[in-house]
């Protein structure tokens, strides 16, 4: 059967499972563009013009209370309008309107109109806010009391909006449809309310404010979206009022084609749709105010309207699905290329290190072992990290297998080669002995005999002991007996077992122990034969008469150090690493013999290889400084045990 790598069925997986999903998809998302767009596009219009619509209404409303408050604030207006006049003949008033246009304007009826105190607060009003036109005053009979310029003409009361002003006895205020105000040659919104008796509230004349329409919208464009949209403002049956554009005069309508809108229903929430001509369009009614100073307001309906011809939207779309098309298509391909690196890096790569370091192990290299990733993933391990972790861990457990096998292996030859060295001798002596005492007879001969052949049976019996304790898969090796151990007892223990040395060799022992050295929980006899180890090296390398030194302190909360020193020559540079390897003495155990205490005596090169193991044990650690002054051995043991940690870090 023919074999595929795992690299070629991760490409075929990725163009599956990626490419080809991802390169539908970016089809649909062009293909479905031009109706998201259209969509897109009329609820942008449908929000601009409900938010239009709401401006309109409320700069309305505060126009309205404006001139409600100016009116009530000129006391004048009302008194003027309020004081008696004379109703001039039908024909009069008809014949002042045909000659209202050439009429001089600093005398006769129109200079009246225009230069009296009325005229002179209504100017004052024009000066504070550059929105108002015209504003005119008429009488209860609708001739102009003042104005602020030439009017249309003189008589009002056949004009519209002053019939629907003071129709009712109290009055209702009214704003015509926009439209183009002869007078001020500007397209404006009227604000017509009637003035009334501060006596009986009954209707005794007529305001009319003309705003125009250009600045009072200006002020309203920061309000209103920005969008490249036109905008109408429009009967409810669908005429249009006129072109809403800040921007533009409204007197300079721009020419093009017009939605075919149709009616619309005022009453209705803000809404959009595409007309059959082609464009999208979006429509709000705009509130009408209710009352203002307790008096209803009478005005047409207006509906404000915003459109964009669909080909210009789609327009747009079609750039949009080909810098979508393209775009996609490159991001697939990116996508493509940084899955492929990706998988090659994160999956690929770390399955043939792992092949790799599978066939290097079982070839024999033990020491070989799985990189872990430099730069941690932040979607935390995934299998094949945990299987190199395993992995690593399991190679660690083969070497460690074989190199105490191996340790093992050594120990025992080393074993048998030294104990063909060290038993020799005590044996020999012991049975050369025993073929001496059957011909003597002297009793002090044979005292002195029994106590040398205990002695040599001793140092059998310590030989064979050091050996187990070096062997912890054993069945005669020591357990850990934890419990409370009072290190100033034990220092006196051990002071009584080496007393006979130190009187032999005329020296010292000084122990120092600090006041915050407390009970640790530890094995006891283990700890006593650490600190008698080092002891009686010390007192082998002292001079006679020196002096050998313990000192017990804390070093942490967690930890207590006992230091033991000696006045001896120091260890030589080539001997240091070695000094804690089992069977190592500094010479060659076979040319040397092995006394108890005797000055530089040195033995089979067990005892500080002891020493090591058993605080290893207890999780703590040995030190050793050295130079022509002496040595000093440092033990650092936990104050409560801890486990040993047998292997070493893993790299992976």
């Amino acid at each position: 059967m023919r074999r595929m790598s795992i690299r070629v069925k991760m490409v075929l997986l990725l163009t599956v499972v990626a490419v080809l999903p991802l390169t539908v998809a970016v089809v649909a998302i062009a293909a479905g563009g031009a109706r998201l767009r259209i969509v897109s596009v009329g609820q942008s219009l449908q929000s601009a013009s409900a938010s239009a619509a709401m401006g309109l209404a409320a700069a309305l409303a505060a126009d309205i209370d404006k001139l409600h408050v100016a009116m009530e604030h000129t006391p004048g207006v009302t008194r003027a309008v309020a004081a008696p006049r004379k109703l001039l003949s039908a024909a009069r008033r008809a014949e002042l309107d045909r000659q209202w246009a050439t009429l001089p304007t600093d005398s006769g009826v129109l200079g009246e109109v225009l230069h009296n105190p009325v005229a002179d607060q209504l100017a004052l009003l024009m000066r504070d806010d550059e929105r108002l036109a015209e504003i005119l005053v008429t009488d209860r009979h609708g001739q102009l009391i003042a104005a602020t310029q030439r009017t249309t003409d003189f008589d009002q009361a056949d004009e519209d909006w002053w019939t629907q002003c003071t129709a009712d006895p109290s009055g209702r205020i009214v704003i015509p449809p926009i439209g183009f105000d002869e007078s001020s040659r500007v397209y404006s919104i009227d604000i017509c309310m009637p003035v009334c008796s501060p006596a009986d509230g009954r209707v005794i004349g007529a305001v009319k404010a003309v705003l125009n329409l250009s600045p009072w919208l200006r002020e309203l464009h920061l309000a209103w979206p920005t969008l490249p949209a036109s905008v109408l403002l429009m009967r409810a049956d669908g005429t249009v009022l006129h072109h809403l554009d800040p921007a533009v005069p409204p007197d300079a309508q721009p020419a093009g084609p017009r939605p075919q809108v149709g009616p619309v229903d005022v009453d209705a929430p803000p809404s959009w749709r595409v007309t059959r001509d082609g464009f999208i369009v979006a429509c709000a009614p705009v509130p009408k105010p209710r009352a203002a100073g307790g008096r209803p307001i009478d005005m047409s309906p207006w509906v404000l309207v915003k459109y964009l011809p669909e080909g210009q939207a789609l327009g747009a779309v079609y750039r949009l699905a080909g810098i979508v098309l393209g775009g996609g298509l490159l991001i697939v391909a990116v996508i493509f290329v940084v899955g492929l690196y990706l998988a090659e890096r994160g999956l690929v790569h770390r399955i043939r290190a792992m092949a790799a370091a599978t066939k290097r192990v079982a070839e024999g290299d033990l020491m070989h072992r799985l990189q872990r990733r430099r730069h941690r993933s932040p979607l935390g391990n995934d299998e094949i990290d945990d299987l190199t972790e395993d992995f690593n861990r399991m190679v660690e457990k083969v070497h460690r297998s074989y190199t105490e096998l191996k340790a093992a292996d050594d120990l025992k030859a080393n074993f048998i080669r030294i104990a063909g060295h060290e038993f020799r001798t005590p044996i020999s002596y012991i049975l050369g002995v025993g073929q001496l005492l059957k011909d003597s007879k002297d009793p002090e001969k044979l005292l002195q005999a029994i106590q040398t052949v205990g002695a040599k049976a001793k140092r059998l019996d310590e030989i064979t002991q050091a050996m187990f304790k070096l062997m912890p898969e054993s069945p005669t090796a020591e357990a850990m007996q934890v419990e409370d151990v009072d290190l100033a007892e034990l220092l006196a223990e051990v002071r009584l077992d080496v007393l006979p040395f130190l009187a032999q060799r005329n020296q010292d022992l000084i122990l120092r122990i600090t006041r915050d050295v407390t009970p640790i929980r530890a094995d006891r006899g283990k700890v006593r034969d650490v600190i008698t180890n080092l002891v009686t090296n010390a007192i082998k390398f002292t001079p006679d008469g020196g002096e050998v030194g313990v000192d017990v302190s804390r070093r942490s909360p967690q930890t207590v150090a006992i230091a033991v020193s000696d006045q001896g020559p120091g260890i030589p540079d080539e001997e240091l690493p070695h000094i804690f390897e089992p069977f190592f003495s500094g010479t060659d155990v076979l040319t040397h013999s092995s006394g108890d205490a005797g000055y530089m005596k040195r033995g089979i090169g067990l005892g500080l290889t002891i020493v090591k193991y058993f605080v290893e044990l207890h999780g703590g650690t040995v030190h050793v400084s050295t130079g022509a002054w002496g040595s000093i051995f440092t033990v650092e043991i936990p104050v409560a045990p801890q486990a040993r940690r047998w292997t070493e870090e893993v790299q992976i």
